[in-house]
């Protein structure tokens, strides 16, 4: 028998323009091919899953109906909802395993709607699908698990994933566009009792058709937050007609040992002076580390944890202790921040992370610095405007090469003149170190004479600089100079 519940109706799809990309089914875990198994159940709250669609909105209400089912009896109506706090994540309810089994033997159909926070007008209802519910339930045309790379014997080590996540692949050689997938992992911790868990989502593109997969990313401080746990992975991925589940995979996250950090040369109480390590940053691993017969990986990143670098290390001689050299180019640019050094180690079934140690960059001494110079002047600390008249074209102010010079660097130069009634700052246009800027050694700016004209005779104009390592980073100022301007 068919409900006449309004809020059970099938949806008219004209009215609330549905697009093809949006299947807008229920995802039951666990279920397969329509199908709920009681005995998979383990008498635990059900997972029942909505993935987010175009018809959401922030405080609409999400109501989950449940209709079951028995011989010509009418149906028995069971409803849920959830408050919709963000707009991109997959929606959740956790239905009791009671309201499933009560149905052994027989059928639920199930459906949602999006309501209106402020009408509770009914902005979306989805279509019917009918779930029979058994005692037990075996398939044949189970999907393989869900796969993370770089897992070894079952284990999983949260040091192999980088900052981005860890991919999850659920591979399916039918994927079509716009199916539905969904992976949940649970973590247990030595009992049937989950302790943890993760859902993802995602609508199959072109991409997924074409390598005939679904990837999932999970953060990788949730394995982080696990070591030691067991996780159980399961994926589901869902066609207009039809929903297919993987079998169950199983991995444990492992429990690394704790490599102490290394040291940098040259650093004292977390700093260290660029200047110092203008050749090579030396990356000191401790001689207790236990890292024989294995491959050493010296690493710099920022504090955010992007990876600038990373540097295999050199067996030890007699000569020569743990040590991983860092040619200048792979972290010059920014001097004056705090970067992390860490290393890893694999013995070729591990790969483990040491702690970090964490290093200011101090910038450079000004005594390390060159003065801004000013090619025309007339002695040491003048500047005679007559020698800028008629061929110049104004004062060439020149900044020689300076330690750990690049091309991509900002510099800005400020002169600071005094015209007949006040001083005011001439400030050039940012300037951004060239190939050729390096190739000669220097950045030349002119000052132009028209501005030096105007300026009270017998006064002193002001010169200083700064150049930035990298755009938004931390600025080196140049030796300033003084010179007064004469006839």
């Amino acid at each position: 028998m068919k409900s006449t519940d309004p809020l059970a109706a099938s949806p008219d799809l004209e009215r609330i323009g549905i697009t093809d990309n949006e299947l807008a089914r229920v995802h039951i875990y666990p279920s397969h091919e329509s199908i709920v198994a009681i005995d998979q159940l383990n008498q635990q709250p059900v997972p029942v899953f909505i993935l987010p669609h175009s018809s959401m909105g922030l405080g609409d209400i999400v109501k989950l109906t449940f209709q079951g089912f028995r011989g010509d009896n009418p149906p028995t109506i069971r409803r849920w909802s959830i408050t919709i706090e963000t707009t991109d994540t997959l929606i959740e309810f956790r239905v009791p395993d009671s309201e499933f089994s009560v149905w052994k033997g027989n059928y639920i159909k199930v459906n949602y709607t999006v309501l209106a926070k402020d009408s509770d007008e009914i902005k979306f209802t989805s279509s019917e699908q009918r779930f029979d519910i058994v005692k037990t339930y075996e398939s044949d045309n189970l999907l393989e698990p869900p796969t993370i790379p770089d897992t070894e014997d079952g284990f999983l080590n949260p040091a192999l994933i980088g900052a981005e996540g860890a991919t999850v692949t659920l591979r399916y050689d039918d994927v079509e566009e716009h199916d539905e997938g969904v992976l949940l992992i649970q973590a247990f911790n030595g009992s049937d009792s989950v302790v943890a868990n993760t859902q993802q989502w995602r609508r199959a593109n072109t991409d997924d058709v074409n390598n005939k997969r679904l990837n999932f990313t999970i953060e990788k401080a949730w394995f982080e937050q696990l070591l030691d746990h067991q996780l159980k992975l399961s994926a589901q991925i869902a066609t207009t007609s039809f929903a297919r589940s993987s079998k169950p995979g199983e991995l444990t996250v492992k429990k690394s040992r704790i490599l102490p950090a290394p040291s940098l040369a040259g650093a004292v109480n977390g700093e260290v002076a660029a200047i110092v390590i203008r050749q090579a940053a030396v990356l000191q691993i401790p001689k207790d580390a236990e890292i024989q017969d294995a491959t050493v990986l010296g690493c710099v990143s920022t504090e955010q944890g992007t990876l600038l670098a990373s540097v295999v290390m050199k067996p030890p001689t007699d000569k020569q202790d743990n040590v991983i050299a860092f040619p200048e180019a792979l972290f010059s640019s920014h001097i004056g921040e705090s970067l992390n050094w860490y290393y890893e180690v694999c013995d070729g079934i591990t790969y483990e992370r040491s702690l970090l140690r964490n290093i200011k960059l101090n910038n450079l001494p000004l005594s390390s610095m060159p003065a801004i110079q000013c090619v025309e002047t007339y002695g040491e600390d003048t500047l005679a405007l007559k020698n800028l008249m008629p061929a110049l074209s104004g004062a060439s102010l020149k900044l020689n090469r300076w330690p750990f010079m690049k091309q991509g660097q900002i510099v800005n130069i400020k002169v600071s003149l005094k015209y007949e009634k006040e001083r005011k700052d001439y400030a050039f246009e940012q300037h951004l170190v060239s190939a050729d800027d390096v190739k000669q050694g220097a950045v030349v700016k002119l000052l132009p004479r028209e501005e030096l004209l105007k300026v009270q005779h017998g006064s002193h104009m002001v010169i200083t600089a700064q150049v930035a390592f990298r755009n938004g980073g931390p600025a080196q100022p140049f030796k300033s100079v003084t010179l007064q301007l004469i006839d």
